[in-house]
């Protein structure tokens, strides 16, 4: 870290340090002064939160002289291990950029989407606020697309700038074998963030799109992980936002998969409360006043005896499936 730091210091690039990254108050590429901009001296990346630029360090040395970072880590990240979008990942989420901005919901979508979200308690003016879409075969030029997200609801993924990173295709149909169905962008580049303004410092992580939902329509940040674990880049994001408290809040009866969330967050310094749920239904099919509530009561408790609740809690778990 010391000669990277050093190396920014020479630049005149105001610098914080804090654990393995390295944070400067001013980009050097879009000037947003809030210390958005981050250096991994672990995993030999950076990335801006304010303009989404990132890439590994080599490529950042050719804007700037960090001095020789082969030599500081003689094997560069490959392409896989770069946080943020690359070229094909920008040009392959254009296609549905228009989409969302052409496709305004005709009658007969307006129904189908209707009809599929009141089950979830989301009305249809909400709907257009999250810039949910429904897909139909004339939506698309391409073959493959077509094939792929043809009678599915679109759910569109958002960074914290506000840029598309990911969307989602979930089937109309319940007895579709395939109800959800995930674009072709690698997971681990990206961090979507549905970030609240009445609670803006407190975020959960969730398991999926329509579970983040209801917690903002809750009042309250959310992250889709879209899976029960979250990748280092992912985590080095999240360090990057900088929530003041962060809660955890799988599927019910995951306790296994909460624990290990859990721990990846103390290993990196975070406090997060955990929400255990046993035998209840997915977040996302509460309603908006019984997540508050959920969500108000855990952040009174004291977070530190997370560790002894999923312990127990697992155990328990563990008994339970053994009768």
């Amino acid at each position: 870290m010391s000669e990277l730091l050093n190396a920014c210091n020479l630049l005149g690039w105001k610098t914080r340090e804090r654990q393995d990254e390295i944070l400067i108050e001013v980009c050097p590429f879009c000037g947003n002064s809030k210390f958005n901009f981050q250096i991994s001296t672990s995993k030999f990346v950076y990335h801006c939160w304010a303009c989404s630029v990132g890439g590994s360090l080599s490529n950042l040395a050719k804007f700037f002289p960090l001095g020789d970072t082969a030599k500081q880590r003689k094997i560069l990240p490959k392409e896989s291990e770069i946080f943020g979008l690359t070229i094909d990942d920008v040009n392959y989420l254009k296609i549905f950029a228009q989409f969302l901005e052409l496709n305004k919901l005709e009658k007969n979508d307006k129904e189908i989407v209707n009809k599929f979200l009141e089950k979830r308690g989301i009305p249809f003016e909400k709907a257009l606020e999250y810039k949910i879409r429904y897909s139909t075969a004339k939506i698309f030029i391409d073959e493959k697309l077509k094939k792929r997200y043809t009678n599915r609801i679109i759910i569109p993924l958002f960074d914290i700038s506000g840029s598309l990173v990911y969307f989602v295709g979930r089937a109309v149909e319940e007895n579709n074998p395939l109800k959800y169905c995930n674009c072709e962008i690698k997971r681990k580049r990206f961090l979507p963030v549905y970030l609240s303004k009445e609670n803006p410092n407190t975020v959960i992580l969730v398991e999926g799109v329509f579970d983040a939902i209801a917690v903002h329509r809750a009042g309250f940040s959310s992250i889709p992980l879209l899976s029960m674990n979250i990748t280092d880049m992912q985590l080095f994001a999240l360090l990057g936002i900088g929530f003041e408290k962060i809660v955890i809040s799988l599927d019910p009866e995951e306790f296994t998969s909460s624990y290990k969330l859990f721990q990846k967050l103390i290993g990196v310094g975070l406090k997060p409360w955990v929400m255990l749920r046993t035998g209840q239904e997915d977040i996302d099919c509460l309603g908006t006043a019984k997540i508050t509530e959920m969500i108000n009561s855990l952040l009174l408790s004291n977070p530190d005896e997370v560790r002894e609740s999923l312990l127990v809690g697992q155990v328990s778990h563990l008994l339970k499936a053994r009768r």
